[in-house]
């Protein structure tokens, strides 16, 4: 949506974030379709790239941005980590990383946003197990 690919009124006029000023962050699982305009970004860091935390604030501070604006989808994190995502993907990063790796981030390059995506609980029980790693992910964008 940020490169103006997705429906009208969820997406920005395209060219207005060019691809050179995106990085893709916790990669694991592509359709053909993502792949192909992943090639097009400034960098794809993948899940196990973000064990080292200074990782992501590389790439971003690579691309020249002298603020971000960081999109979380929730199935980044490992199933184990956090069960109420939309599309549950093995071999996700924990909660521990995502944290460390938007800190080292917000340290290097200041912040002008943020969105957190991708929850869906099977029930209100299953939102409460999960609450407590929403929680430290959106205390390492604040």
């Amino acid at each position: 949506a940020v490169l103006g690919d997705g429906p009208e009124a969820l997406s920005l006029a395209p060219g207005t974030v060019p691809p050179s000023s995106v990085v893709l962050a916790g990669t694991r699982a592509f359709d053909p379709a993502e792949a192909s305009r992943a090639a097009d970004l400034a960098a794809t860091v993948t899940a196990d790239q973000l064990a080292d935390p200074a990782t992501l604030a590389e790439a971003v501070e690579a691309t020249g941005a002298s603020a971000v604006f960081v999109h979380i989808d929730l199935d980044v994190l490992d199933p184990a980590a956090l069960g109420g995502v939309i599309e549950p993907v093995p071999f996700g990063i924990d909660v521990p990383q995502l944290v460390a790796a938007l800190q080292r981030l917000r340290s290097a390059t200041p912040l002008a946003g943020a969105a957190i995506t991708g929850f869906a609980p099977a029930s209100p029980a299953a939102a409460v197990d999960d609450l407590g790693a929403i929680l430290r992910v959106v205390g390492a964008l604040v």
